[in-house]
């Protein structure tokens, strides 16, 4: 599939449960179609640092969404550094 032919180059895209068959394969189309993906999972590692960049795409971060204090936490620093999230 060409790049950017579904509309979501330049797209910041938050995934949960990114480490599974589904979120990986929803992950990887993303990337190929050009967006900055941050995928979640509680069975990642660590989260980045915050003086880490965040410009890999996907970015993998560890978070479980059953935690509403770090979810907050995870889109604050997202918003911050995106300024937005568009899906």
């Amino acid at each position: 599939m060409e790049r950017g032919m579904l509309g979501f180059d330049g797209k910041v895209v938050f995934l949960t449960g990114g480490a599974g068959e589904i979120g990986r394969r929803v992950e990887e189309l993303f990337a190929r179609q050009g967006a900055r993906v941050i995928s979640t999972d509680r069975s990642f590692k660590a989260a980045p640092s915050p003086a880490e960049p965040l410009e890999a795409s996907p970015v993998r971060l560890s978070l479980d969404v059953t935690d509403r204090t770090s979810v907050r936490e995870v889109l604050a620093a997202l918003l911050r550094r995106y300024g937005r999230l568009d899906i």
